[in-house]
């Protein structure tokens, strides 16, 4: 309720004013979500210095984030990847999955996929699901064979799926091209139909959905009444954030760097976030990238098959 935030940010900052770490994060907390303060990313961000200027991991991450947004300070992504990899090496799931981001984009650092790999592995260790969708996807899609790996992908993704009780669309996307690439191509368009039907508007769902018809026929007549069954969808669902009972700021934050990207899921995505900085952001990126299946013709797939059996 806001009179409680109120109360909770008036102690907060009794805590703060006297050099307590844990007050002066919370209370930068308060100033980015907006509760129980008036929202002021530049007051977050003054707070939040200051709690991670004294070891809190928890702000050192989400300083982390602000600097990848300029959200509060000046857009910086060095200083962003410095007070990232301080928390992960402490520890902390949420920078282990936004250096992983970070390393597979170079954001502030040379790009390195094998870096990204390895933090994103140590987010999956301590369960965190973006973590888990985003290495699905670099062992599903990755351009070096040496280091795809469509089984374990497939793994990955439904691991993530079960984790959020199969409420996030991009993880349905990526665990289809995660069977796409392990030749699974009926149990690819079953995944990409629920990220349908969790999000019937996407456009780079309805077009993967298409290109992934091709190679199924037998149940590609999903497409016509697709838009009625993700419409009885929405009416029974039960709807709601998955991280709606977070209070870190990266989930109070938007992921307006990932947005809309198909398949991978934003640092600011993780905690969520780097996807609540992300239920803001990520996931990260308003510009939309649709994946380019290689689907190979209908006799190939046919003696792809029978080789197989």
């Amino acid at each position: 309720m806001a009179g409680d935030d109120a109360e909770a940010a008036r102690w907060f900052r009794k805590a703060a004013e006297q050099g307590n770490a844990t007050g002066e994060y919370s209370l930068g907390e308060m100033y980015a979500s907006g509760r129980g303060v008036k929202k002021d990313y530049k007051e977050a961000s003054k707070w939040i210095q200051k709690a991670a200027d004294q070891g809190e991991v928890r702000a050192q991450t989400d300083l982390g984030a602000m600097y990848l947004l300029g959200l509060g300070v000046n857009q910086n992504d060095k200083k962003a990847f410095q007070l990232t990899r301080m928390a992960a090496e402490q520890g902390s799931a949420a920078a282990e999955f936004g250096l992983g981001t970070m390393y597979s984009r170079g954001q502030g650092v040379p790009r390195d996929l094998t870096e990204a790999a390895n933090w994103y592995t140590k987010a999956v260790d301590q369960g965190n699901p973006d973590a888990m969708n985003n290495l699905s996807w670099l062992l599903a899609t990755g351009t070096n064979p040496s280091d795809r790996n469509p089984r374990a992908a497939i793994e990955l993704a439904l691991r993530a799926t079960r984790v959020t009780q199969e409420r996030r669309p991009e993880y349905f996307d990526t665990l289809a091209n995660a069977y796409f690439a392990n030749q699974q191509y009926a149990e690819a368009l079953g995944a990409i139909q629920k990220a349908l039907l969790l999000k019937p508007d996407h456009i780079g769902y309805q077009q993967l959905f298409q290109k992934l018809s091709g190679t199924h026929p037998g149940i590609a007549g999903f497409s016509r009444d697709c838009p009625a069954r993700a419409a009885e969808h929405r009416i029974n669902s039960t709807g709601g954030r998955l991280h709606s009972g977070s209070r870190t700021l990266v989930r109070t934050l938007v992921r307006h760097r990932d947005r809309g990207r198909t398949g991978r899921s934003g640092w600011t995505s993780s905690r969520a976030q780097h996807g609540e900085i992300r239920e803001s952001g990520g996931r990260r990126e308003s510009s939309r990238r649709h994946t380019k299946l290689d689907i190979p013709p209908r006799s190939e797939r046919r003696d792809a098959g029978r080789s197989e059996r």
